[in-house]
């Protein structure tokens, strides 16, 4: 049995009886990929206990009145208890609150039109809720930066929901509840929420996965400020310091294997780790160990990332699409798919869940589905046929099936979409014909998509002489959100919206579910590039061969 013990404390310190612990057990990254196992309440001390019937990797997340949540992954063991001491940070609330409305249990919570509470000459705010009740359950709006505020006036606080939203509770006098909103009372503390961990080798490998996640955090800060995200020109010298040197003081065998892949995860943001690293983690953490299965290997493909690096492919497989390889290239990267293939139904052979199994089956798909066609048809086979009730199953089938809509050499679907400035205005397959055009499916709201901008820009003030266009999908909620965007970035071309985002009608029809998705059209509208071979420094690679070997 694998243990964790915990203590959850608000943003002073003080323990929070009452918080809530959600436990969701890490089988693949699929949306049913980590199901719930548990759902805890805290007792007055602010403490904790959850036990697993067996060891493995799971997401915590914990959260409590008036703060926000906070998620962190850990690998359980059997023996020794994993410890874990949260502080929480406090919730953001708005810089100015003006309106505020009450989401009352007797009107029915979430209702689309709330109650407007009335604000006093003193600066409160107050509602006054008529009810047969002799308690009223209440949280506000208006409040918080995000989401609803559980108050500042409560005899009680309820949740509900295995995801709570915190509620005051207040009694009624007279057949009448007042609820009153001080925002005087409020507490705005930005200090972060921190977590500490304790317990042996259980607590160094959840300090292993806390820093890869920072690392990764680091990697992706400038998409928050619209600006490349280019991790390969990142300078990682002193995180691959520290880890390499960890890795040569470890000797637990359990906290090595985490060690190795965070070496092996850190290679993927554009370290220079060692190529003997990779091939020491495909010797140290043996097919049946639970560290590949575990949150932190699925979330970074940590074994394709040992194999490629084992194989001095990583950098091939990162900069390869829409870049002429060598011959010697080309045979490295056959010879890699196929051990990255091998790796993969190593660990399937190992692995009971059938999620996590779909997920591996999945990676090796994507690998050999250009160098390896023999192993890639009969690993669609085995997906089609034994993992069809998976919910990634039917995303991997849209994406590498012969008859998918989406293929470069099928013609583009036909496809109509309103523009972005104006709804009474169609652009259709026949708008973009005539020139080479660029369908970019994207949303402000996508950190991937918006890291393209430099480049989309650089593409289109190169190429826009010769007989290059772009056009923007925006999968927004609404079209003002990309024009406030386009205050930053001009992106002076065509652009489409689809109301509903990844659920429209237009973008299922075109069996489109995820972003960002690029696909390149040649003047007669058919898909000649897609995806890898259009995003970043290969968008201009492949522009320049295809208009160069059209005349352009």
């Amino acid at each position: 049995m694998a243990m964790l013990v915990g203590r959850v404390a608000d943003a002073s310190g003080a323990p929070i009886a009452g918080a809530s612990v959600i436990v969701r057990e890490v089988k693949s990254l699929e949306p049913d990929g980590a199901p719930l196992v548990a759902s805890l309440i805290t007792d007055h001390s602010g403490r904790f206990n959850f036990a697993a019937s067996e060891a493995g990797s799971f997401f915590v997340l914990v959260t409590g009145p008036g703060h926000e949540w906070q998620q962190n992954m850990v690998q359980l063991a059997n023996g020794t208890p994993l410890e874990v001491r949260v502080r929480l940070a406090r919730q953001a609330l708005r810089k100015e609150i003006d309106t505020v409305r009450a989401s009352v249990d007797v009107f029915g919570f979430g209702k689309d039109s709330l109650p407007v509470m009335q604000r006093q000459r003193d600066g409160t705010y107050v509602l006054d809720v008529r009810t047969k009740q002799d308690t009223i359950a209440y949280s506000l709006v208006g409040v918080a930066a995000r989401g609803s505020y559980f108050g500042t006036q409560t005899t009680r606080v309820s949740s509900t929901g295995s995801y709570p939203e915190y509620r005051s509770v207040i009694n009624a006098v007279n057949g009448v509840a007042r609820i009153v909103f001080d925002p005087a009372k409020l507490t705005r503390d930005s200090s972060a929420a921190r977590v500490a961990f304790d317990g042996g080798p259980g607590a160094r490998i959840a300090q292993v996965f806390d820093s890869t996640d920072q690392f990764f955090m680091r990697m992706v800060a400038p998409m928050r400020e619209g600006k490349r995200m280019e991790p390969h020109l990142m300078d990682w010298t002193a995180e691959t310091r520290a880890v390499l040197s960890g890795l040569t003081a470890e000797r637990d065998p359990l906290v090595r294997q985490a060690r190795l892949l965070q070496a092996v995860i850190l290679a993927s943001f554009g370290a220079k780790i060692p190529p003997a690293i990779g091939a020491q983690a495909l010797r140290e953490i043996p097919p049946s160990a639970a560290m590949w299965r575990s949150g932190a290997s699925l979330r970074y493909a940590a074994p394709l990332v040992a194999q490629q690096l084992a194989d001095s492919t990583l950098s091939l497989w990162r900069f390869s699409r829409g870049v002429a390889l060598t011959a010697g290239d080309s045979a490295r990267m056959r010879a890699d798919a196929a051990a990255v293939a091998a790796l993969m139904e190593r660990l399937v052979a190992n692995t009971q869940d059938p999620r996590t199994r779909a997920s591996f089956i999945a990676t090796a798909i994507e690998v050999t589905s250009k160098w390896q066609p023999a192993t890639f048809e009969r690993l669609m086979s085995v997906m089609q046929t034994e993992y069809a009730d998976r919910q990634g199953t039917a995303e991997i089938l849209r994406r590498f099936s012969a008859n998918r809509l989406l293929r470069v050499g099928a013609d583009m679907p036909t496809f109509s979409l309103r523009a972005l400035d104006n709804d009474s205005v169609s652009i259709t397959n026949h708008t973009v014909k005539g020139k080479f055009t660029l369908v970019d499916f994207w949303a402000t709201w996508c950190a991937p998509c918006l890291s393209e901008m430099p480049d989309l820009h650089e593409a289109y003030d190169q190429f826009n002489s010769r007989g290059f266009q772009i056009l923007s999908v925006s999968a927004d909620a609404s079209p003002s959100v990309v024009t406030r965007f386009r205050e930053k970035w001009p992106m002076p071309w065509m652009h489409g919206f689809v109301k509903g985002a990844l659920e429209s009608d237009e973008l299922r029809a075109l069996q489109i579910n995820s972003l960002p998705r690029a696909l390149l059209l040649d003047p007669a509208g058919r898909i000649v590039a897609m995806d890898g071979e259009l995003r970043g420094a290969a968008l201009k690679v492949t522009l320049e061969r295809l208009l160069a070997a059209s005349g352009r």
